[in-house]
């Protein structure tokens, strides 16, 4: 029994901070305290400290093993404390820290709690946060003599960094320490969790509070005070403003950890899940077995606020092992009923109970914050590393644990049942011949199905008898025995098949896994869901649509999800496909094996949108010949003159054959026309090598064919359209332009506007020559551009012309003067756009004076804007000037013509205009135009 002794001490510091009794300090440093902390730990180093490491190998004790002594600092937050005594006088000893006994005292008895298991112990203190700076219990050889451990607190509060030396003193315990250099050791008590046998963990918080102490040494003094072998250390959170691993993880054995679980996403979570994911891969078990995490909810704060939106930093795993008893700290019921429950779960026959610990959670500490606990003085060690889960019926399962007292050990024994049984049967545990400490016993087998319960009992050879679970047998471990699943992966194909009454798609199920079940489930299909292996859907409307198949059995659930899995096109009457855009959901392709989307997108053909689609035909092997279709569905009822326009590139192939490109109608009866075909050399376009992988670059690479489809009957159709292109390895086939139009409503010219300049420019330099960089932009809305010019003169030097988008130009302009500008495009039937001009004035140094005389030529509009009528004034004299009038809009098309001076001077109806801006220009005999702006309201 342990002999308290109550000594009052006198320490004379060189340096102390002394802090009012009812001043509340946080679990984290405060401004002031950081900028005392270097001076405190210079007076530590020139006071020096009497303590030293353990000559002999130690063990730090697990939080479950069997305790005597509970400690708590009274300073702060009595309700909380009082909740706690109340509890842990049914199962331990409890002392507390005061300067105020009577008080305390009269609190507890106001309470109804009874004193007869608590001691006061008035020893001066700064904070409440014992866990951090108090008493750490170790067992010289494991589980001998009962020692305390300590090392430098992380604070500069010095009564508090002194509590353990005191607790050493009055239970007449050895006081081990890494308190000065070279092993001094800056460290606190809630970033410092242990498994009770071989291994500690930290987060790197360790290394910002000991510069200088390389990981080596840190491992090393672990090692000599607590007994680590191996030393984990964790990233630190961001959020988490203490860094103490106690804030979201709680060992509850050996093997077995609780870690706090955050929303995904949410605050600390993702670096939680790396530190997970960093135990798992990278570190095992003091027994070499793999971890097992448990997880428990982070709750956010009742405004529903987590630590990263200024929210408090709730947790259960700040939680405190009394014994049979377990105190969780508790803050709203929609949450707590969840962590109360996961750890009734997880340590059966412990009593659980929540404490309400909102009050002072914002410090940044909970229960286990504000306690320290003290092993038994003659412990009954077992270590167990848990049974893990069979997956073979009727096999025995093998239990071993480490069992040692200091005066041996007289027998163990295994006790064992089935969920369903009544009774535990037992099974003698027999020394290891290998390992003298370790205790073995086999569980008999099990049916698939069964749950097994079971716990370990030992008696040493002076009569002391302990179990393990400590609430053994209300308490014990488990372990199921069920048929090894392995987790399905779910899988599947489907081909498309669209006909004249819709689209039937065929699913193929590749989902991986023993005894599967299957949903499927089909956006716009028919039908909706599925639990057949390989349904049949039909989908009678066009669109993009989703679908999902969840692949389970018992080993679990796998999940594919393709959010736009079928796409369904439907029948057009024309269509054109330049591919501008990436999105080929509209055309249906397929490959020589199946494969769909086979057909790539090259961007650098060297004429038009520089886009296209091509078949990759030169460096593959032989599995990859065969067919490459690309199909889409056309309906030509009512056209007059239906056909198809399309441009391919190809290059020479002499001595080569069997390559070949057709174009194949499909009527709704199944019959196929073969439209177009060609083969070898007449479906070469261009000159080129053999011994290389041919790209177009040019125009000139391109071949362009008209189709009609006259000679099919409207009537049977929609008719699927398929390029089928012929693969044997030659070389690379390219195809673009794929245009389907009724000839018989004509050309649509194609469209051409100024983008650079927009509206007529004026260019000023000290001299010549000068250059105008113009744009413009062009597009044919029924079929593709073939050309674009710009004309800025007569003579054939004066036109530029580009087939290839952007169409930018840039103009020399050698001399001053003004120039009409003017664009048009040409599109792949012919068709020539109406032009349209920009006026660019070009002001050289010389003829600057000319052209300001031009400028002040007095004619004038009115009313500017104007809303019906515009009128014209000529301030020039009696005679008005032969000019041509035109009216242009802001692109520069001609709205109007041969206006003549009389209509304006008397009034010309200007109300068919659109509102917006235009230009009137008056041209005289010479050809110099002199425009004017004007706005239609």
């Amino acid at each position: 029994m342990i002999r308290l002794f109550i000594v009052f001490l006198s320490l004379t510091l060189f340096f102390e901070i002394n802090y009012a009794q009812e001043e509340i300090l946080p679990r984290f440093l405060t401004e002031e305290e950081k900028e005392l902390w270097p001076e405190y730990l210079r007076n530590l180093e020139v006071e020096g400290e009497r303590e030293v490491l353990p000559e002999v190998p130690v063990r730090v004790m697990g939080e479950w093993e069997e305790i005597q002594a509970l400690f708590l600092t009274w300073r702060s937050f009595p309700a909380i404390l009082t909740e706690i005594v109340r509890h842990a006088v049914q199962e331990v000893k409890v002392y507390i820290i005061t300067s105020n006994a009577n008080s305390v005292r009269n609190t507890l008895i106001n309470a109804g709690i009874s004193l007869d298991s608590i001691f006061f112990l008035d020893y001066p203190s700064n904070s409440i946060w014992i866990r951090d700076y108090g008493p750490w219990a170790v067992y010289e050889n494991d589980v001998e003599q009962l020692a305390i451990a300590d090392f430098v607190y992380n604070r500069p509060r010095a009564n508090d960094n002194n509590i353990p030396s005191r607790i050493a003193e009055a239970f007449g315990l050895p006081l081990y320490g890494a308190t000065a250099e070279p092993n001094r050791w800056v460290h606190t008590g809630g970033n410092n969790l242990v498994d009770g046998y071989k291994t500690g963990y930290s987060s790197n918080l360790l290394f910002a509070e000991n510069p200088g102490k390389s990981e080596a040494d840190l491992d090393r003094i672990g090692n000599a005070l607590f007994g680590y072998e191996e030393y984990v250390k964790f990233e630190e959170l961001p959020y988490d403003g203490i860094s103490h691993l106690d804030m979201h993880m709680r060992f509850i054995d050996e093997e077995t950890v609780i870690i706090g679980e955050y929303p995904n996403g949410v605050s600390d979570g993702p670096q939680i899940e790396e530190n997970i994911k960093k135990l798992l891969e990278d570190h095992k078990t003091a027994f070499g077995n793999d971890y097992t995490v448990k997880r428990i909810p982070m709750p956010p704060g009742s405004d529903g606020r987590y630590p990263w939106q200024g929210g408090p930093y709730r947790t259960y795993t700040n939680s405190i092992f009394l014994n049979k008893t377990l105190l969780v700290p508790i803050y709203e019921e929609q949450y707590d009923t969840i962590g109360l429950r996961i750890y009734r779960e997880n340590l059966p026959g412990y009593k659980v109970v929540g404490i309400n610990c909102n009050g002072m959670i914002s410090s940044l500490g909970a229960l286990h914050c504000i306690t320290k606990t003290i092993g038994v003085e003659n412990p009954l060690w077992i270590a167990h590393p848990r049974v893990k889960d069979q997956q073979e019926e009727n096999l025995s399962a093998q239990a071993k644990a480490i069992i040692k007292h200091r005066h041996g050990i007289a027998e163990a024994t295994l006790y064992y049942k089935t969920s369903q049984d009544s009774f535990y049967q037992s099974v003698p545990m027999t020394v290891d011949s290998l390992e003298s400490d370790v205790y073995q016993a086999w569980i008999p087998g099990q049916s698939f199905g069964s749950e097994v319960h079971y716990y370990i009992e030992a008696l040493s050879n002076s009569g002391k008898k302990q179990v393990r679970p400590i609430t053994a047998p209300e308490g014990f471990f488990r372990f199921k025995v069920e048929k090894s699943w392995e987790a399905p992966t779910a899988d599947g194909e489907w081909e498309v098949i669209r006909d004249c009454q819709g689209t039937t798609v065929f699913f193929e199920n590749k989902s991986l896994g023993e005894d599967l079940d299957f949903l499927w489930t089909f956006e716009g299909g028919v039908p909706s869901s599925s639990t057949d292996k390989n349904p049949v859907v039909f989908y009678p409307e066009s669109g993009s649509f989703e679908v999902t198949l969840i692949a389970s059995n018992p080993g679990g659930k796998d999940t594919l999800r393709a959010v736009e899995a079928v796409f369904v096109a439907a029948a057009e009457t024309d269509f054109v496909e330049t591919f501008e855009a990436e999105d080929l959901n509209n055309w249906i392709q397929m490959g020589p094996k199946g494969d769909l989307n086979v057909w790539e997108l090259y961007t650098q053909t060297g004429c038009y949108n520089q886009r296209a689609l091509f078949v990759d035909n030169f460096q593959r092997d032989s599995s990859f010949w065969g067919q490459y279709l690309l199909s889409r569905w056309l309906e030509i009822k009512g056209q007059e003159d239906p056909a198809i326009f399309f441009s391919f590139s190809y290059p020479s192939s002499t001595g080569q054959e069997g390559e070949r490109l057709e174009l194949i109608a499909t009527d709704c009866e199944g019959q196929r026309f073969v439209l177009y075909a060609a083969e070898n050399a007449s479906l070469a376009t261009t000159d080129f090598g053999m011994n290389a992988s041919f790209f177009p670059d040019k125009c000139e690479d391109w071949a362009h064919e008209v189709i009609s489809l006259k000679a099919l009957d409207a009537e049977k159709g929609p008719y699927r359209l398929d390029f089928v292109f012929h693969a044997l390895g030659i070389n690379n086939f390219f195809l673009d332009n794929l245009i389907a139009k009724d000839l018989s409503l004509g050309n649509a010219m194609p469209e051409v506007a100024f983008i650079r300049p927009s509206r007529d420019t004026s260019l000023e330099a000290a001299s010549l020559p000068l250059s105008l960089e113009v744009e413009l932009e062009a597009f044919d809305r029924d079929g593709f551009l073939d050309h674009v010019t710009l004309k800025m003169g007569e003579g054939p030097d004066d036109l530029f012309a580009r087939s290839v988008a952007p169409f930018v130009f840039v103009l020399p302009f050698e001399q001053s003067g003004e120039y009409l500008l003017e664009a048009s495009a040409k599109d792949n039937e012919g068709g020539v756009s109406i032009p349209i001009f920009v006026i660019v004035d070009v002001r050289g140094a010389v003829s600057l004076d000319r052209y300001l005389d031009l400028k002040e030529i007095p004619i004038s509009v009115f009313p500017n804007p104007v809303d019906k009528v515009l009128y014209l004034l000529w301030k020039g004299g009696e005679r008005f000037p032969d000019f041509s009038i035109a009216i242009w809009d802001a692109k520069g098309r001609k709205v109007s013509d041969n206006i003549r001076s009389e209509e304006l001077i008397m009034g010309w109806n200007c109300s068919h205009l659109a509102p917006g801006y235009y230009q009137i220009t008056f041209e005289d005999k010479s050809g110099k135009m002199y425009p004017i702006k004007f706005i239609v309201k």
